[in-house]
């Protein structure tokens, strides 16, 4: 890559991240809302969303990363071209706490990029034509849509997973984006195949707990 490029990626990294940093809150166990933290693994995974088209993360847990990809969709949904972005994971409930968390970002966004969201029960939908779509994690799910980007999160954890990513593969393969995310659940699933498969090209990235100031081992 060039320097002119590489110098306009970094700006690129730069200004998702900030603009995630002075406009989303979210909503912290015990301090309430809040905005997103400006720790250094968090940029780094901004950065590598902004890098990779197909990007799967294995994480340790309460990293943050399901609340920092949840407000990057919301970013993508307001400034790029109109699409359609998924949401999955691994059933209903767990679906449904993905679009809460949306909600609590949406209702503490500026009113000038508030107005231009409208919060529906499973869905959220931009002024620009975009939409983010909750759904549980089946097999159909994927198919009866053509997304511009996935999320799906807690993947090692959702059943017939490999059916869904089978499913998913089309839409991905004409240029969607696709962003796996879990904590390890052993070796017999599709996120393991993927992440540790070293010739298919995905991006990796890791975020590991001795990263968060605020957690250790225990």
């Amino acid at each position: 890559m060039s320097k002119t490029g590489k110098k306009s990626r970094d700006v690129q990294q730069h200004i998702a991240f900030d603009w995630l940093a002075e406009n989303i809150r979210t909503l912290d166990a015990t301090r309430g809302i809040i905005p997103v933290p400006q720790y250094p693994f968090l940029r780094e995974l901004i950065s590598a969303l902004e890098e990779n088209r197909i990007l799967i993360v294995a994480k340790s847990r309460q990293m943050l990363a399901t609340w920092t990809i949840c407000a990057y969709t919301v970013y993508r949904l307001l400034h790029h071209k109109p699409g359609i972005y998924l949401l999955l994971s691994k059933g209903g409930r767990d679906t449904t706490e993905l679009l809460k968390r949306m909600r609590v970002m949406i209702s503490n966004l500026d009113e000038e990029y508030r107005e231009r969201l409208t919060v529906k029960a499973s869905e959220i939908i931009c002024d620009n034509g975009g939409r983010i779509i909750a759904l549980p994690a089946t097999e159909d799910a994927v198919r009866m849509h053509s997304p511009t980007g996935v999320f799906w999160d807690e993947m090692a954890f959702t059943p017939y997973a490999e059916a869904i990513w089978t499913s998913a593969k089309p839409a991905i393969d004409s240029g969607g984006s696709f962003i796996g995310v879990s904590t390890p659940n052993g070796t017999d699933n599709i996120f393991y195949e993927l992440f540790t498969d070293q010739k298919n090209g995905f991006g990796k990235h890791k975020m590991h707990y001795s990263r968060h100031p605020n957690r250790d081992g225990k």
